[in-house]
Parts: structure tokens; C-alpha cells; sequence
């Protein structure tokens, strides 16, 4: 492990404390029901962004280097109005929003939608520690904000969670605004907006949203389906273990942010591909290793956590376990397809996953509910990930093997982290 991936690590790791204190607060003070609506919150803003980066998302890091800063910034910023509006009405009309919360979405998915273009732009600019850093901030801000109403009021509701999602919203607007203007590469001048820029844009971006798209819907649109077939609080507690079980994907997205542009810059294919090798190999130890504490935690330890609501979180998170660990894994293979522009590879996975979510979803859940929705989601994990090792595999000549961990890599990676943590 470089330093990089070590710093961008350790800001992951603090990401990922704040959103679980988050996670703990909000499960044990305000319950399952108000867990629901919580996730249902977060999916509007999530959707949103989704489709945002038809404008907002990877194209800002394919053309960063091909254009002006403005001609990325200001379709992007359009978009993200026009998205906003799209989707929250959307989502509000199917009665996927909890009362009294649509302007709540939209505002809140508007400044989001901010936020994600201007760490997109640091990203580009391979300025990885400045994007976590507002990230984190964003995570800590959320909790600090949320632990003052909690000293002031008897009884967390959510109009106080929606109060500290705008707080940390706003501080993050701040925040990325400053680091991205300051920063000399990320330049305002040579404006020069025209078709052939927004149509190469969108071009680039249909596919790999597409495919960001079919993701979300793989991982969320049980959500959906358990929600209206259970209920708020049957979301709420699945919601929250599924929250957990991705904590183990901690390095295996801090590899890919390192990455990712250096996939989409290089121009050695022999070393597009032995980067992406060594971090699958390094994902996998990560995620196998984050994981693990979360199957060795017992029963009690979830209900003292969150709360005797949340017994089933220990189950859930078990059974989910193996496609948990397939899609750390597969993350850097993903990222190796989208920049070097074979995004239709990961949309095809992508979809893949989706067929099943949505023929054995609407049945499994149907019947069974939440045993449905985890057979469902992990089923669909498997398929995605072996879609992916198999394409990867047969077009890059790679054997399965070299993917996989060996001892002497395991004890060579320590090694590498003993020496960093050490240096001066």
C-alpha cells in the first residue's frame, strides 16, 4: 500500500466512523420507522445524483484535461437544477418520500449535487486528499450537528437529522468551492462552451450512468420493494445492516479513487493492468478484512448497538457476506473498464445484476420480505462479479489466480503498512 492509498485510507476510515456513529445515533434514539424514512430520504438525494453525473460525474474527470474548467462547470450546474427537480418530483409522486420532506430533498439534492461536481473536479486533478477531506467534514458535521439537537431536545425526530444534513451540506459547499478555485490546474479561463464539447460530454456520460444507474438499482431497489411490501421499520433495519456491510468496501474505494485517473491519464496498457492486478488483490485482503469483524461481533452486540429492533442486522449482514466480499473485490476490475473506456462492460454486468433484482425481487420479497430481499441482493452481488472476473480475465489474458491474494502478498502488504505508519 502507497502512501496515497494510505492517506486516502485513513480519511475513508474517518468517513466511515462518523456515517457509523450516524448510523448508531439515529438507530437508537429515533428507531427503526424513522430509520425508514431516513434511507428513503437519502435515496431521493442519492437518485439525483445518479442522474447528475450524466454532466457532473466521470465525464468531469475524461474531459478535465481536454477543456476549461468553466465549459465542464457550467452544464454541470444545469443539470444538477434540472436533475433535482426530475427526480425529487418523481420520487415523490410513487409516495417514495416521507411527509412533509419533498423540499427538504430538493434543496438538500441541489447542494449535493454541488458538493459531488466540485470533489469530482478535485479528483480529476488527482487532488484526492482535498476531495476526502470535504467528504469527511461533511460526515463529521452531519453528527456534531446531530448531537446538538440531541442536547437540546428530549426526542431526535427527523426534522432534526434533515436540519444537520443541511448544516454539513452547506459547510461542504464551502469547503469544496474554496479548495477547487484555489487550485492553479483547475483554471476559468479559454471559456469556450459549444455542442461538440456537451454532446462528447453526454456521449461519455450515457454509458458509464447507465451503468451507475443499474448499480444504484442493484443495491437499492430492494429497498423500494421491502418498503412497500414491509414497511418503514423492516427498511429501517435492513437499511441500516446493509449501511454496515459496506463499511467493509473501505479500501477497496480508496484504492479506486487512486485509480481511477491514473487509468484514465496513463497511457502504458501493461501498466493500466498491472495496477489494477495489485489493487484487486489488495481490495480483496481489505475487504476480507474489514468484514470480518463485523461476522465476529455476536446478536447482542447489534441490539446493545442499535437497539433490540435491529436484532436481525447480524443475520442479514452474515448471509450478504460473500457478495459483500465479491464486490470489494471487483471494484478495481470495474474501474479499469470505465477508464479505458469500456464502460459497456460494467453496464452489461450491471445489468446482469439488475434482471435478477428485478424478476426474483418482485417475487422473493413478495413472499418471504427481508429473507427475500437478502437472497435477492446477494444473488445479484455474485452475478455482477462474475460477470466481471470473466470478461476481465478472457480479454486481458489474465488467470483468476493472479487476482487472488498469496501469503507473501498478505505479509508484504503489512510490511508496507508498518513502514508507512512509521515514517517521518
Amino acid at each position: 500500500m502507497n502512501a496515497p492509498v494510505l492517506f486516502t485510507f485513513i480519511q475513508r476510515i474517518g468517513i466511515s466512523l462518523f456515517n457509523f456513529l450516524l448510523v448508531i445515533i439515529t438507530a437508537k434514539f429515533m428507531g427503526a420507522t424513522v430509520r425508514g424514512e431516513i434511507s428513503l430520504v437519502m435515496l431521493a438525494i442519492t437518485f439525483v445524483q445518479l442522474v447528475h453525473q450524466f454532466f457532473g460525474g466521470n465525464p468531469l474527470i475524461y474531459f478535465s484535461r481536454k477543456t476549461a474548467l468553466l465549459n465542464l462547470l457550467i452544464p454541470a450546474y444545469a443539470w444538477g437544477i434540472v436533475s433535482t427537480l426530475l427526480i425529487v418530483f418523481a420520487v415523490n409522486e410513487f409516495n417514495q418520500l416521507p411527509p412533509h420532506t419533498f423540499y427538504w430533498a430538493m434543496v438538500l439534492a441541489l447542494l449535493q449535487s454541488i458538493i459531488s461536481t466540485h470533489t469530482t473536479m478535485l479528483l480529476a486533478a488527482e487532488l484526492v486528499v482535498k476531495q476526502n477531506l470535504v467528504l469527511m467534514i461533511q460526515s463529521f458535521a452531519t453528527l456534531l450537528f446531530l448531537l446538538i439537537a440531541f442536547v437540546y431536545n428530549d426526542k431526535l425526530l427527523l426534522h432534526h437529522y434533515l436540519y444537520a444534513l443541511l448544516g454539513a451540506y452547506l459547510l461542504a459547499t464551502i469547503l469544496s468551492t474554496s479548495f477547487m478555485i484555489r487550485h492553479k490546474w483547475l483554471h476559468l479561463n479559454e471559456y469556450s462552451l459549444g455542442w461538440q464539447l456537451i454532446k462528447g460530454v453526454l456521449s461519455y456520460g450515457i454509458v458509464m450512468q447507465s451503468t451507475n444507474i443499474c448499480q444504484f438499482l442493484n443495491y437499492r431497489l430492494s429497498f423500494y420493494l421491502l418498503h412497500a411490501q414491509a414497511g418503514k421499520a423492516a427498511l429501517g433495519v435492513f437499511s441500516t445492516a446493509i449501511a454496515l456491510g459496506e463499511t467493509s468496501w473501505l479500501l477497496s474505494k480508496s484504492l479506486t479513487n487512486v485509480q481511477y485517473p491514473k487509468v484514465v491519464h496513463e497511457t502504458n496498457h501493461q501498466f493500466k493492468l498491472l495496477l489494477t492486478n495489485d489493487y484487486a488483490k489488495k481490495a480483496f485482503t481489505g475487504t476480507f478484512c474489514l468484514l470480518l469483524p463485523l461476522l465476529l461481533i455476536p446478536k447482542q452486540g447489534y441490539c446493545l448497538l442499535f437497539g433490540n429492533e435491529f436484532a436481525d442486522v447480524k443475520y442479514i449482514v452474515s448471509c450478504l457476506s460473500l457478495g459483500l466480499l465479491l464486490m470489494g473485490f471487483t471494484a478495481p476490475v470495474s474501474h479499469y473498464f470505465s477508464g479505458v473506456s469500456k464502460n459497456r462492460i460494467n453496464l452489461y454486468a450491471t445489468l446482469t445484476g439488475l434482471i435478477v433484482t428485478v424478476f426474483l425481487g418482485s417475487v422473493l420479497i413478495l413472499i418471504f420480505h427481508m429473507q427475500g430481499a437478502i437472497l435477492t441482493m446477494l444473488i445479484a452481488y455474485v452475478a455482477i462479479a462474475v460477470v466481471l472476473l470473466f470478461t476481465y480475465c478472457n480479454q486481458t489474458n489474465t488467470s483468476l489466480t493472479v487476482l487472488i491474494p498469496k501469503p507473501s502478498d498478505i505479509k508484504g502488504y503489512i510490511n508496507n503498512l508498518f513502514k508507512l505508519s512509521t515514517f517521518k
